[in-house]
């Protein structure tokens, strides 16, 4: 069955070492035959929720025209699989990603009409620390986010000791990142 994934990246770094995780898993995923669409939140704009309340007030999950959520939103709502790909960031999501995570609260207020629910979900991310205890926090989160959502973890991938741009590349991880995306 063909699946619609939408990749979320959020490094700030140009080929960023979860950005490289994430061009393997889409790799793997478009090899089986699935639509893939990639959605950079460092290089769109997307501000923080401001906690309004007017989610939907005038037919979009944001109010606001100032950033790029609600483009995403669209591709949100067709997805059958999200994938975050982040680097870690005071042990959970970068920023950019984390603003992204924030509007979807847009999906759990009384006025959405629209259901997200019963989509999966899988967690790429690296760290410059090679403890793999650094993943914790994050790890609980997303959980935490998958359940509230009415999503499933699928799966995730945690690379630990890769600092430096390009420090992946010397690791079996983007293999194993193209082989997530290839078992969807």
């Amino acid at each position: 069955m063909k699946r619609n994934v939408l990749i979320i990246t959020g490094s700030p770094r140009d080929n960023g070492n979860s950005t490289e995780l994430a061009k393997y898993f889409a790799k793997g995923a478009q090899s089986r035959g699935h639509h893939v669409t990639m959605f950079n939140a460092a290089k769109n704009k997307i501000n923080p929720c401001v906690n309004c309340d007017n989610c939907w007030k005038k037919g979009k999950a944001c109010s606001f025209d100032n950033d790029h959520f609600n483009d995403l939103s669209e591709y949100i709502e067709s997805a059958d699989v999200v994938v975050f790909s982040t680097p870690l960031y005071w042990f959970t999501f970068s920023a950019q990603i984390k603003s992204v995570i924030d509007k979807l609260y847009s999906y759990c207020v009384p006025s959405c009409n629209k259901s997200i629910k019963n989509k999966e979900s899988i967690l790429l991310c690296s760290a410059g620390d090679p403890n793999n205890e650094v993943f914790n926090s994050l790890l609980s989160t997303f959980k935490d986010i998958n359940s509230y959502l009415g999503w499933t973890v699928k799966d995730t991938l945690l690379v630990g000791g890769v600092f430096n741009v390009g420090d992946i590349n010397k690791n079996i991880a983007l293999d194993k990142a193209e082989s997530l995306g290839y078992s969807l």
